[in-house]
């Protein structure tokens, strides 16, 4: 039996460990202000931190969409990784 291991990007994987793994990292949205980015993939870990130093507004995060979710799951079932 094959296990899939999907995780959004608050695990802080790296991503060769990841894709060593083939787990799927989804990405969570970090808004400064009114700038919206997907996390590591608009922003990277660096980034993030430099504005979280220095930018006045703190940031907020929020979940993928259901829509990416279901998007990642129909596509592991269409695989054959899910039964």
């Amino acid at each position: 039996m094959t296990i899939k291991i999907v995780t959004d990007s608050t695990a802080d994987l790296p991503q060769a460990l990841a894709e060593e793994l083939g787990i799927t990292v989804v990405p969570l949205y970090v808004q400064f202000g009114n700038k919206t980015y997907r996390d590591r993939i608009d922003i990277s870990e660096e980034e993030f931190y430099e504005k979280l130093l220095n930018d006045p507004v703190h940031p907020t995060t929020t979940p993928t969409s259901t829509m990416l979710r279901k998007g990642i799951i129909c596509a592991t079932w269409d695989r054959g990784l899910i039964h």
